[in-house]
């Protein structure tokens, strides 16, 4: 049975071939994480990051869904510390995306994990009581 850094460092590799195989400017995988929160696994500068592209404050921002409120950026970056996940705020036309960039050492599993929860605790703080 293979290592779950070896898993991530095989799909990197792999990613990176069906790229340039299909001549794509970018290639996305799609994860729906059992916790029921989408991530999506990407290659950028040749790494592999975890992110949810920005859609979990987009949600928050623009749904208009009387079920959750808007979270302070200090609540967000809270969230993404404990988590060990980053907030990009790279794209100036997308919403910061919650994220994080796999390392090979690191177990795959545990770095989708951290976006997954993070996203998920984001949306139980913006709980409307």
């Amino acid at each position: 049975m293979c290592s779950n850094s070896r898993v991530g460092s095989d799909l990197l590799t792999g990613l990176n071939e069906l790229k340039e195989a299909l001549g794509a400017l970018e290639l996305r995988v799609w994860c729906w994480h059992e916790n029921l929160e989408s991530v999506w696994l990407i290659i950028e500068d040749g790494e592999l990051t975890i992110t949810d592209l920005g859609d979990s404050l987009r949600y928050l921002a623009e749904a208009g869904d009387p079920l959750y409120r808007a979270v302070a950026p200090s609540e967000v970056s809270v969230i993404c510390r404990r988590h060990g996940v980053a907030l990009d705020v790279s794209d100036e036309e997308r919403h910061p995306a919650i994220c994080r960039r796999w390392r090979e050492f690191e177990d795959l599993r545990s770095v989708v994990d951290s976006v997954a929860v993070a996203i998920d605790e984001l949306f139980a703080t913006a709980i409307v009581q």
